[in-house]
């Protein structure tokens, strides 16, 4: 979201709920200033299932791998 400020960020996952929930600026974890920015702040930013439509005009790909995500 902090990138999403400056620069068009397009995220892909494998859970349809979750591109759902970041589409209509909800977040699907609990992190303050994720669920702040997308409440508040414009940020160019989608999300979708398609991997080959959020490659195909990337200047650059960062690959974020799951956590133990403990809120």
């Amino acid at each position: 979201m902090l990138l999403a400020q400056h620069y068009e960020v397009v995220a892909i996952d494998v859970i349809e709920e979750k591109v759902e929930l970041l589409n209509n600026k909800k977040s699907p974890i609990e992190d303050a200033e994720i669920i702040e920015l997308l409440s508040s702040h414009t940020v160019n930013f989608t999300a979708n299932l398609d991997a080959v439509r959020a490659y195909i005009e990337a200047k650059f790909v960062i690959i974020a791998t799951p956590t133990d995500y403990d809120p």
